[in-house]
């Protein structure tokens, strides 16, 4: 799968899977993020170079237990996206996303977890969940815009969106 598209401000991106051989990629992009970028979608401090066992987690995208989009621009990755199954019957995924900071807020969080919902849907999986930091006031944003049931203690947000959205809200 190779799509190119176009984002609301007229950036053109291609879309693509994640394949083996995509560690460099991955390694590149996460190094180019700011800091602030990187603790948000981590949850922590990571270094630019990110540890090679998270590193391991994110290369490891089989296609259908754990699969992962990579937006291109220019010939650089500006954006991944993934969901890992989690749920012993196989109908939920954690989801993560993750946008070089110039494209930030120009819709391509919210193209890349559409692809991503649509390939979920397709592959079983009913519920995509996200825990990011509360004061992620972009992921909370992304995760509402698609009807996503939102708690909250504070410190941590959890979100849950339902891939088939005709279906009845999940309770948080």
């Amino acid at each position: 799968m190779t799509l190119k598209r176009t984002l609301p401000n007229g950036t053109e991106v291609w879309l693509r899977e994640q394949t083996e051989g995509d560690r460099a990629v991955l390694t590149e992009l996460f190094a180019g993020l700011s800091q602030r970028s990187r603790n948000l979608r981590f949850m922590a401090g990571v270094p630019a170079q990110l540890p090679p066992t998270l590193l391991d987690i994110l290369d490891a995208a089989d296609g259908r237990n754990h699969v992962g989009l990579i937006a291109v621009r220019r010939g650089r990755a500006v954006g991944a996206a993934r969901y890992i199954r989690v749920a012993e019957d196989g109908s939920e995924a954690d989801v993560a996303v993750t946008v070089a900071d110039e494209l930030q807020g120009h819709g391509l969080g919210r193209l890349m977890l559409r692809q991503l919902m649509q390939r979920a849907a397709a592959s079983g999986i009913d519920r995509l969940r996200f825990e990011m930091l509360a004061e992620n006031r972009a992921a909370r944003s992304l995760a509402g815009s698609f009807g996503a049931s939102l708690r909250s203690d504070g410190q941590i947000t959890v979100a849950v969106v339902r891939t088939h959205p005709e279906i009845e809200p999940v309770a948080a």
